[in-house]
């Protein structure tokens, strides 16, 4: 068996710079190039939270697989072996949410709402609702995340929170699987 590689973002070798505190970016964008199926990997320092509107996935984690319809959102913790395997007609994103900045204000309380998604991998089943919703939040950070605008670190960072509390009160709502 090989070594499982370690990524920042998937392909990406991990870096000291820990980068921006949220990267979002469409599914289509790492999966088309490599056939529609991402490989086992972890990564160091990110939960992703894999947002499938359209389509169907098959996850990996543990030693387990699932196939999955959209809506859904999966939740893959930090240090997670993972992998993926999308269906061409998928439409989504995939949301890399890094650490609260050191001197956040809300740093302990977004940690504590937080924990839960950091502790296993999740499958949360959103509504319409809950899509509409997170529709605006992911386009102005898909927009952030492609433009070296001033404040861009700050925007990404207040954007991780957001997508932070959203994932936890839908875990809360009883939407995991």
């Amino acid at each position: 068996i090989g070594q499982i590689p370690h990524f920042a973002l998937f392909g990406e070798a991990p870096t000291a710079d820990p980068g921006p505190p949220l990267h979002v970016e469409p599914i289509r964008r790492r999966s088309r190039p490599r056939g529609w199926e991402i490989s086992d990997h972890a990564h160091d320092s990110l939960l992703q939270a894999v947002i499938v509107r359209r389509g169907a996935v098959e996850f990996r984690a543990d030693g387990c697989s699932t196939l999955q319809r959209g809506p859904v959102i999966v939740c893959v913790p930090a240090g997670v072996v993972h992998a993926f395997r999308f269906d061409p007609a998928v439409d989504g994103d995939v949301a890399s949410i890094g650490e609260a900045p050191a001197g956040a204000v809300d740093r302990e309380p977004l940690a504590l709402l937080a924990t839960p998604l950091h502790l296993s991998p999740l499958i949360l089943q959103p509504g319409a609702r809950s899509l509409r919703e997170l529709a605006p939040l992911l386009t102005l950070a898909r927009t952030e995340t492609d433009a070296a605008r001033p404040g861009r670190a700050l925007m990404l960072g207040w954007l991780a929170r957001c997508m932070l509390l959203w994932l936890s009160r839908l875990r809360e709502d009883g939407r995991a699987v």
